[in-house]
């Protein structure tokens, strides 16, 4: 009987968990803009600014530094910020001055949430890529339910059906 309790409570974390899982993913793919919030407004050029190192901090994950360049179009209405590898690197990149193009997405609500995209996706491709995430770990959470279910019934109708008595005929 012990073990039986500790499969069912081992079952019952991963169950929770996989409920955790997907809860958190919905909220997160609930909380992501409509598309219908956005319009094309086209590829524009933009062109490397200056730079910026930033140290890392104190989470793990930030203890290397990290190197950017910002970058923005002639009229300077639009600009974003990218990673690169090395201080020399973005220095290379303000000095080369070569542009970029990204197309950029207007907020229909507001003129401060803008995006700034990769000049080859549409705002649909987009919209799949941002959401796809999300929805990979929505199926893996349920995909874990059912089978977490179905191997704790299988268990549970090996056990019934051992305890079941004998009947020959």
């Amino acid at each position: 009987m012990n073990n039986q309790f500790k499969i069912y409570q081992g079952a019952f974390i991963c169950v929770i968990f996989c409920i955790i899982i997907l809860i958190i993913n919905i909220f997160k793919l609930a909380a992501l803009p409509n598309i219908k919030e956005y319009s094309d407004d086209g590829i524009e050029k933009f062109y490397p600014v200056n730079y910026y190192i930033r140290e890392g901090g104190q989470d793990i994950s930030e203890k290397s530094t990290k190197y950017f360049v910002s970058y923005q179009t002639v009229d300077k209405l639009h600009s974003f910020t990218q990673g690169v590898e090395s201080a020399d690197e973005a220095k290379a990149l303000i000095e080369q001055n070569n542009f970029i193009e990204m197309k950029i997405l207007l907020s229909n609500e507001t003129t401060n949430n803008n995006k700034i995209i990769d000049s080859t996706l549409t705002l649909e491709k987009y919209y799949s890529e941002l959401k796809s995430p999300y929805i990979r770990w929505i199926i893996a959470a349920i995909l874990g339910i059912i089978v977490i279910v179905l191997i704790i019934s299988r268990y549970m109708q090996q056990i019934t059906d051992d305890k079941l008595p004998l009947h020959d005929e």
